[in-house]
């Protein structure tokens, strides 16, 4: 099932959810898109990211225009560095809008 089937065989259209925790073990990069257009409204999002294919900053460039943050980043040096551990933290739109950092 996708993320917005999940969603919806749930009831859980329109609600606020306080973590989501993605690692689909490099479906991410298909997917990703959906994960903000699924039906809930994240307020962190927690995903491994597995390789880095052509489209990594779209997914980056996604988040920031949703107004996400990363506030954690690591290697998990299990796999070599492979794999990164991301943490995304959504913030008020002044945030990015205020002109300072």
């Amino acid at each position: 099932m996708t993320l917005k089937e999940t969603v919806q065989k749930l009831n859980h259209d329109g609600r606020f959810v306080d973590m989501l925790r993605i690692d689909c073990d490099g479906c991410e990069w298909n997917t990703f898109p959906e994960w903000l257009s699924s039906g809930i409204e994240p307020r962190q999002l927690l995903v491994s990211i597995h390789g880095s294919p052509r489209n990594e900053d779209e997914l980056f460039e996604m988040m920031e225009r949703n107004n996400f943050a990363i506030f954690h980043r690591e290697a998990d040096t299990w796999y070599g560095g492979m794999i990164q551990e991301y943490g995304f933290l959504r913030l008020h739109d002044h945030f990015f809008n205020s002109g300072r950092l």
